[in-house]
C-alpha cells in the first residue's frame, strides 16, 4: 500500500542501494556509530525537514519508510535511484516539484539541508568549496526529465545529470558533507563522533 505523501515540504530520498565495495560489501546503513544506526541518524537528521522520507534501495531497515527499487527499464548505477523515484512521484504525487538526494553514508547533514537546497531557482547540488556532491541534491522534476531525455550515456554519472539539469552548487560547511566510504573513514569518524548524539 502507497502511503500519502506530504507535498508542502520536499520528498527526501535516502540513497542506500549501492554495494558497498569500499567497506567490503558491508551495508553501511546498518553500521553503528555511538550505538545508532548509520541510517538511524540520518533520519532523525532528515525527519523534521522533510515532507516525506523515502529509501531507494531493496530493503526498509526495519524503519517503515516507503522503498523505491531500481525501475528495470531505467539506467543502472547512481542514476537508477533518481529515475526510480522520480517515476515513483510521477505515479505518487504528480504535484510534486522535485526531490531532494541524501546518502546514507552521510551522517552530519545539517538541519537546513533542504530548506536551502530546495530554495534554489532550479535543480542545485551541495559544494563545499573543493568537491561538489551531486548524491547531496535537489532535483526538479521537470529539469530531470528533461536531462535523461537528452543525455546520450546508457549509465549516466550524477555529475553528468547535474550538469545537463544547469544545476548550480550550494555551500555547505566540509564537515557537514563527510562521506564514511572505507573502513579507516568509519574509524575516524567514531573517534571524533561517537559520544555526540544524532
Amino acid at each position: 500500500m502507497v502511503r500519502s505523501v506530504n507535498v508542502t515540504q520536499p520528498v527526501v530520498c535516502i540513497l542506500a542501494g549501492g554495494k558497498s565495495t569500499r567497506m567490503d560489501g558491508v551495508d553501511k546503513a546498518e553500521l553503528l556509530v555511538g550505538g545508532r544506526r548509520m541510517i538511524d541518524r540520518l533520519i532523525d537528521r532528515l525527519t523534521p525537514q522533510a515532507g516525506t522520507i523515502v529509501i531507494a534501495g531493496n530493503d526498509d531497515r526495519d524503519t517503515g519508510l516507503p522503498v523505491i527499487p531500481d525501475d528495470p527499464a531505467g539506467p543502472k548505477g547512481p542514476a537508477a535511484a533518481l529515475f526510480s523515484v522520480g517515476n515513483w512521484l510521477q505515479r505518487n504525487t504528480p504535484d510534486a516539484d522535485g526531490f531532494i538526494t541524501a546518502p546514507v553514508d552521510a551522517p552530519l547533514l545539517p538541519d537546513d539541508l533542504v530548506l536551502k537546497l530546495a530554495s534554489a531557482n532550479g535543480c542545485a547540488f551541495a559544494d563545499d568549496g573543493a568537491r561538489k556532491h551531486p548524491t547531496i541534491a535537489y532535483w526538479r522534476m521537470s529539469s530531470l526529465q528533461r536531462a535523461f531525455a537528452q543525455v546520450d550515456e546508457e549509465n549516466p554519472s550524477l555529475h553528468r545529470l547535474a550538469d545537463l539539469c544547469q544545476a548550480q552548487g550550494v555551500m555547505f560547511h566540509p564537515e557537514q558533507l563527510t562521506n564514511i566510504n572505507s573502513p579507516a573513514d568509519l574509524e575516524t569518524f567514531t573517534r571524533l563522533h561517537n559520544d555526540e548524539p544524532a
